[in-house]
């Protein structure tokens, strides 16, 4: 018989299964092992046993047996946990304290379909059957900043004299949290229609809320019937139109009220239907002339009617001339603004006295270019500078070679300066027009008729001319001036303009909407020269909807009305409609990126540049920007969208490959003139992926091996290589179910399975270092034992930066949810690392709790104030199992006073049995021979106080140097060789490998192993 020495140098090689048993041309499996559970593998060589996870709270409500939980990060490296069951998203801080909770339309059965992009202080939500969701709170944290001082205690500022602060430490509070839709103006579109249907775009109502402090309101609030009343207000800089509205006036939007004031807000709220559209003059030197021919005069004022005739204002009409090119055919039907800026009161009646005033106009014909004066002589009376020196010819009236006209119906003696009658105008015998020859002279007298007015031909200049509808007077209120106005003007700075409608009607040539699917469903109209871009609000039948106007619909020039009478060339129906949203949600290269519907699961929608809620793929003009929308359709039209992750690229997983953003190598971000999705493998994926790095690990398609997704730096290329199949067949007989990734202490891409648990890769990308291992909760309740249904990762959740892992485990048969966390790694400060599972932590005040010789500890709310077995770890001295009697702990204490620590749970036992010897021993190798037996092992431990050892689950305790059972404390205490110890259960055979265990709550880490076995 021989005997022969196996040295394994480290434990990285982590778990391997059966199937590789054969594989001793792979240098690792001598460092790897059959059994590796609740131990961690690391990348330095030692094998660790993993923290235990401490019990922070419970959940009652049963639907969270299928609860998808993901994190949220705020500025400030602040991270919360959102937990979603049935109908509700429960919040959770890092120490698992309950934040908030709040409504959501996911079903118990329909969480496993959520997607999450979770960023700076909010985590977006996508899933199928709803509309996109985010998910936002305050965070609830407070800086508490250190002042800094000087050594006399004084505070020190800085130049500018603000005081220095250090260590601003973040405490979190409650916060706020809320989950809404997002507010998406243009949704993405299919392609365009391509049947035979028509669509037609017909004007329906506008409707806006001004919400204002303005006083003038008032006079809106008091009056009898307040919808006689327009409004003057802004949007977007412009000054706009509406007409006040009333509880009675709107049908389609109920939220329409009467005007009201709120006297402690100093608020009025007000409902207008905004006019249609308004012309708006945007030539600085453009003049106005308003001339209202509706005004019912008395007196002798009754000759104005006839004079402003005589100046081709027909009674009962209104016109405005513009002395510059403005008007057209496309102005009628739109509204005018007139004011003293734009306006002009050089006409035949003289200055209005209302000019001051602001008023409204809405133009009903286009009447053409017409000549009229702009110089007019009125009165009885014209005298000269000087008061009739008649030397004096500064105020010259009448020039010789002039043409004049008289308006009304007096007699007209002109009389020179001298007073001498130098001409006579008949007017109200038609012969009002006059050319004077007499040399130019300052006319001195007019003989006194009704409102005598005289205006000078030779000033006549060309009008452009709009006749105005007669009917609505809409001129600014003023308590002096104008006290029947009906136009109150707002101030912007004061008020809160809110558009509540825009709307059209859309016509179909043919059956095309569907009630149950289109309410809310976006469309594209095409016009000859716009894209015109709405969204269904309501449905009236198969053919008809009414739908809000988000782009504006181009007029016609020539008739001021929609172009082409409304009908579009092309429509393109919305990509998004009931039971029919995106699958899965990112954010790449300050765009918004949304993937798959049922319908289209091959459809990518990428939102404008900047802005997450416009999907418009062209400008209102139809020109495309590199900045506009894109929806792109992968090339395999089957190629249902399963996740997206936004690293260096953009990297979307489907059900037949992984797709990669291809930008055009000229240009740095994503256009709609070069954009390209490249198939860069063809392995399909259904479950979500986790992106580590520029890494992404992903489920296959069947759930059965973990995939990662890299640039492979030796060949150039993108890869997709399995890094399960050192384990299979593990995850084809218990499925994956969720993927996580842990950055710190030490990268680690955690797998839950279907049967609830666990498994772990230690990865290290930058050594190509993969290790698996297993673990296992040792929660138990009676004879339940636990299932962990879920695991999500607090990014940098501990004080100390380490990330946080949080599970969500249930105890089958009373369905009791825990949230527990893994224990800190630091293991120093507020953050010692404890061995216990569903561990609960207390501190005790030893005066308070102490009764007799005993600290008694209430196990009320814990998962054991029922009864059973716990392990106790108190002040950090392992006290070993105790047995509850009722739902108090009892502990020996010696002290009176001061404050002690105390955790209490359940043990787990970890378990590292290493490969069968793989060696070749003078050409008798050991692998698979009977005629072997390990007879010893000499093993070198860091930082350990216990373990054991032994064959076929016959183990016996080891404590190393310096482990007194009395007094040990959870640490560890030991680093260096144990001393070789035989095997107990030792025997000859193949399957007699020995194995090193750990049952108790004490730190153990096992560096490496000098194995000795007898070969016969």
């Amino acid at each position: 018989m021989a005997r022969y020495s196996n040295v394994q140098s480290n434990f990285s090689g982590g778990l391997v299964t059966d199937h590789l048993v054969g594989r001793i041309d792979i240098d690792r499996m001598a460092n790897s092992g059959r059994k590796f559970e609740n131990f961690l593998p690391t990348v330095q060589g030692p094998a660790e046993y993993r923290p235990g996870f401490q019990n922070k709270t419970e959940e009652t409500n049963l639907s969270y047996l299928s609860s998808v939980s993901e994190s949220i990060t705020f500025a400030g490296n602040v991270s919360y946990r959102a937990v979603f069951g049935g109908n509700e998203v429960t919040i959770y801080n890092n120490e698992g304290l309950l934040i908030d909770t709040v409504s959501t339309p996911y079903g118990q059965s329909e969480l496993q379909d959520l997607r999450f992009s979770s960023e700076t202080n909010e985590l977006y939500i996508a899933h199928p059957l709803y509309k996109p969701r985010v998910l936002t709170g305050t965070s609830g944290f407070t800086f508490n900043p250190d002042f800094l001082h000087d050594s006399a205690g004084e505070n020190l500022l800085t130049s500018e004299g603000k005081q220095l602060t250090v260590n601003a430490g973040i405490v979190q509070g409650s916060g706020d949290w809320s989950l809404t839709e997002v507010d998406t103006k243009v949704e993405p579109f299919l392609e365009a229609d391509t049947s035979l249907t028509k669509v037609r775009l017909v004007k329906d109502q506008e409707i806006a809320k001004i919400v204002s402090t303005d006083a003038a309101l008032a006079t809106i609030t008091a009056a009898a019937t307040a919808t006689d009343y327009y409004i003057e207000y802004e949007v977007e800089g412009r000054k706009v139109l509406g007409k006040v509205l009333d509880a009675t006036s709107s049908t389609n939007y109920s939220e329409v009220a009467d005007p009201s004031y709120d006297a402690v807000s100093g608020e009025y709220t007000i409902y207008v239907d905004a006019v249609d559209f308004v012309t708006t003059i945007t030539d600085p030197d453009a003049k106005l002339y308003l001339l209202d021919n509706t005004v019912t005069y008395t007196g002798t004022d009754v000759i104005k009617t006839t004079q402003l005739e005589q100046d081709g204002v027909p009674s009962g009409d209104v016109v405005v001339r513009s002395d510059v090119d403005i008007f057209n055919n496309s102005n009628v039907n739109s509204w005018l603004r007139l004011d003293p800026s734009n306006r002009s009161n050089n006409v035949v009646l003289g200055q209005d006295s209302k000019f001051n005033l602001t008023r409204w106009v809405k133009i009903t014909d286009y009447k053409g270019i017409q000549a009229h004066p702009v110089e007019f002589y009125r009165g009885a009376a014209y005298q000269n500078k000087d008061n009739n020196n008649p030397l004096d010819h500064d105020y010259t009236v009448y020039e010789s070679g002039g043409v004049y006209k008289a308006y009304g119906n007096s007699k007209y003696d002109i009389h020179n300066y001298s007073n001498t009658k130098s001409g006579h105008v008949e007017a109200d015998s038609g012969n009002r027009v006059f050319s004077w020859t007499g040399g130019d002279f300052t006319g001195n007298h007019h003989t006194v008729g009704d409102n005598p007015i005289v205006g000078n031909l030779s000033t006549a200049i060309s009008f452009e001319v709009v006749e105005c509808d007669s009917s609505l007077e809409v001129q600014e209120y003023d308590a002096v001036l104008n006290t029947g106005g009906v136009l109150v003007k707002t101030t912007a700075t004061n008020t809160i303009v809110t558009e509540i409608a825009n709307d059209v009607l859309i016509e179909a040539s043919a059956d095309l909407f569907d009630q149950t699917r289109d309410i809310d469903r976006h469309i594209r109209v095409e016009t000859v020269t716009g894209m015109v871009y709405t969204k269904i609000l309501a449905y009236n039948n198969a053919r008809e909807v009414r739908a809000r106007l988000n782009t504006a619909v181009p007029r016609d020039a020539v008739t001021g009305e929609y172009e082409g009478n409304g009908v579009g060339i092309s429509f393109s129906l919305g990509a998004w409609y009931t039971n029919n949203y995106p699958k899965t949600v990112t954010k790449y290269e300050q765009r918004r990126i949304y993937g798959g519907t049922l319908t289209n699961p091959n459809l990518v929608f990428i939102s404008r540049l900047s802005d997450d809620t416009d999907f418009s793929p062209t400008q209102p003009d139809k020109i495309v920007l590199d900045t506009d929308g894109i929806t792109y359709s992968l090339s395999n039209i089957n190629a249902g969208i399963s996740w997206m992750k936004a690293a260096s690229d953009l990297i979307i997983g489907t059900s037949r490959g992984i797709f990669k953003l291809v930008i055009n190598q000229f240009q740095a971000s994503i256009s709609p003139k070069t954009i390209r999705f490249s198939l860069v493998d063809e392995i399909g994926c259904f479950r979500d992926g986790v992106l580590a790095g520029t890494s992404v690990f992903f489920p296959d398609e069947s759930n059965t091996e973990l995939l990662e997704y890299k640039f492979d730096n030796n060949s150039g290329i993108e890869v997709t290589e399995d890094v399960s199949k050192l384990v299979y067949p593990t995850f084809v007989n218990d499925t994956i179910k969720k993927v996580v990734y842990q950055n710190n202490p030490q990268p680690r891409i955690w797998v839950l399975t279907e049967n609830g648990l666990l498994y772990c890769l230690t990865y290290n990308r930058q050594e190509n270092y993969y290790a698996w291992s297993k673990h296992t909760h040792g929660g138990v309740s009676g004879s339940n034992n636990t299932k962990i249904i879920d695991i999500t990762v607090l990014r940098k959740g501990f004080d100390s930066n380490l990330d946080q892992v949080w599970i969500t485990a249930e105890n089958a048969g009373d369905f009791r949810i825990a949230y527990e966390v893994m224990f800190s790694e630091n293991d120093a400060g507020n953050e010692i690392t404890y061995f216990i599972d569903s561990g609960v932590k207390r501190t005790i005040d030893i005066a308070t709790a102490k009764v007799g010789n005993q600290v008694q500890i209430d196990l009320t709310g814990t998962p054991y104030e029922s009864g059973g077995q716990v392990s106790v770890v108190y002040d950090g001295i392992v006290k070993g199992i105790y047995v509850l009697s009722g739902s108090t702990l009892n502990i020996v204490e010696s002290r009176s006073t001061g404050t002690v620590e105390v955790v209490f749970g359940k043990n787990y036992t970890g378990t590292l049995q290493m490969m069968y010897p793989t060696w070749d021993a003078r050409n008798k190798p050991a692998f698979g021979t009977e005629t072997q037996r390990v007879i010893s092992q000499k093993i070198f431990v860091i930082d350990s106080s216990t373990f054991s050892q032994g064959v076929d689950g016959l183990v016996q305790s080891v404590d190393l140097p310096g482990f007194d059972t009395g007094v040990t404390s959870a640490s560890g205490v030991y680093t260096g060789f144990d001393i070789e110890r035989p095997l107990r259960n030792s025997q000859f055979g193949v399957d007699k490998i020995p194995e090193l265990v750990q049952t108790q709550p004490y730190r153990t880490i096992f560096g490496s192993l000098v194995t000795k076995v007898d070969l016969n």
